[in-house]
């Protein structure tokens, strides 16, 4: 009976070991799965399919949907206040007239930013960098491209980056621009601020810069953590040169589900779109 008792007990150690080893297997290779496939969904102006873009009601809707993080675009009105929205001008935006730079906040205010895609949103108005901060508060990550930078608004990175570290946002924010100066700017003041370059024009030779230094097995001086280019100049093995060199590949604007598809297929790192909905829906399945 001892005996029996014994390989009894041998044989229920033995079952609970290699239960628990598959237990942990199981999970490695699913979290290892998640690591490898994560995308992040990334609301364009807030998803402006879905709400007037660049305004607090866009990202409330976007936060509400679930999105991994919203993109911004900034601006200085006349009076230094960092204001939200994608154009130099209200006038595409809302029912008034007016250059940013030229107005103070006071004026911005008074015009109306949500009425002209639904009625719904009547009286919305443009927010500030503050206002969006305060709405975000790190609930989804924030994704804040700086227009023209210094060259058309002194002092615009200084401020975006004091506005980041006033509310302990290091951890939660990344600042892109178009104008490669503006990200070294912000670079330099704050090397702890996660930034990526936007590219346009310039696409095919940074790319061919950066292959030929990966495929002659140099290391990379990187000057921003990432890049963002047009969906149209990507494919499966440029997301792979630039994951070589060690940059975070984000890429813009990917609205239609049958190039969602083939954008998830090249392995980015994050998908900047105006229907966050649509690419959540096709990540999901």
């Amino acid at each position: 009976m001892k005996i029996i008792k014994g390989l009894l007990i041998v044989l229920t150690l033995s079952l609970t070991i290699s239960c628990s080893e598959k237990g942990e297997n199981e999970m490695k290779t699913n979290d290892q799965k998640e690591g490898n496939n994560k995308i992040e969904v990334i609301a364009h102006r807030g998803g402006s399919n879905l709400a007037p873009e660049n305004t607090l009601a866009a990202f409330k809707n976007a936060i509400k949907l679930g999105v991994d993080m919203i993109e911004i675009d900034v601006h200085l009105s006349k009076d230094g206040k960092i204001i939200v929205i994608h154009d130099e001008k209200i006038d595409r935006t809302t029912n008034g007239k007016g250059t940013i730079k030229d107005m103070t906040l006071a004026e911005i205010k008074k015009y109306d930013a949500g009425s002209l895609f639904d009625k719904r949103f009547k009286n919305e108005r443009i927010p500030t960098l503050d206002e969006v901060m305060e709405t975000l508060n790190g609930k989804v990550k924030l994704l804040i491209e700086i227009k023209d930078g210094d060259e058309l608004y002194p002092g615009l990175e200084k401020k975006v980056v004091e506005t980041i570290r006033k509310y302990n946002a290091v951890d939660w924010v990344i600042v892109q621009s178009f104008n490669e100066n503006s990200v070294l700017r912000v670079r330099k003041m704050d090397p702890s601020i996660t930034t990526f370059y936007l590219l346009g024009r310039n696409f095919n030779d940074f790319y061919s810069n950066i292959a030929k230094e990966v495929n002659a097995g140099k290391t990379i001086i990187k000057e921003y953590d990432g890049i963002a280019p047009h969906y149209s100049m990507l494919d499966s093995e440029k997301v792979k040169i630039f994951h070589k060199a060690g940059f975070k590949v984000f890429t813009w604007t990917v609205d239609k589900p049958k190039d969602m598809k083939k954008i998830i297929d090249m392995n980015v790192d994050g998908i900047i779109t105006n229907s966050p909905d649509k690419l959540k829906e096709i990540l999901n399945k």
